[in-house]
């Protein structure tokens, strides 16, 4: 390169002065990187925080898949073979006593609630606060959709609790079922998966209190 000029000491001083503004530029730039880092830290702790509030609300309102130990309940509609003919005939004179209904459904439900059930469902159609259960002619309809036998009732909880409602005096007596042979199965186990609720949750007037 052409040398312009040959550097004074004015500008050896001004050279020095400028590396050392520089240097401390750097420094600058360093701290504010920190301080910018340690922001997006607490920011993504924060975010995690709020998506850990929002996993565990959508668990409780039954909008998440959850699995766990509990219990398995299999009902069905009761028929009993005659001992003379071989046939399947009534037990009862009131034949509908031998049917599974929304009745009876709805008060194995509150009394697997009762017993800490902390997820239910039954045919896989997720238990929520604004399920209605009810009879459609031959069928029974859980959240709108039509099921039919066999239930299959499953329930996320200590088993051992879960069993109590076998308890006497209770939302239902299932030893009488069991008798009318409507229990086709009732088992424990350390892993049962129990779907979201697949429907759309809608307040037309509940309003959150600010």
């Amino acid at each position: 390169k052409k040398v312009l000029r040959i550097a004074t000491n004015k500008d050896i001083k001004r050279h020095e002065e400028c590396k050392k503004i520089e240097k401390e530029a750097f420094k600058v730039c360093e701290e504010k990187i920190k301080e910018h880092i340690t922001e997006l830290a607490q920011s993504n702790a924060e975010l995690e925080k709020q998506e850990e509030k929002i996993q565990e609300a959508n668990k409780k309102a039954g909008l998440s898949e959850v699995t766990g130990s509990g219990i398995v309940l299999i009902l069905q509609d009761s028929t009993k073979t005659s001992k003379n003919t071989g046939s399947t005939s009534s037990i009862l004179t009131d034949s509908s006593e031998l049917l599974i209904h929304d009745a009876t459904l709805i008060n194995i439900i509150n009394e697997l609630i009762n017993q800490g059930a902390e997820a239910i469902s039954i045919n896989d159609e997720r238990i929520i606060s604004t399920t209605a259960i009810e009879c459609d002619g031959g069928v029974v309809k859980v959240n709108g959709k039509k099921i039919s036998v066999p239930f299959e009732i499953k329930a996320i909880g200590y088993p051992e609790q879960l069993a109590g409602i076998y308890r006497a005096g209770g939302y239902i007596d299932l030893e009488k079922l069991e008798e009318k042979r409507m229990i086709k199965s009732f088992t424990k186990s350390n892993k049962i998966t129990i779907p979201k609720y697949s429907g759309v949750v809608k307040f037309n007037y509940a309003t959150v209190v600010k």
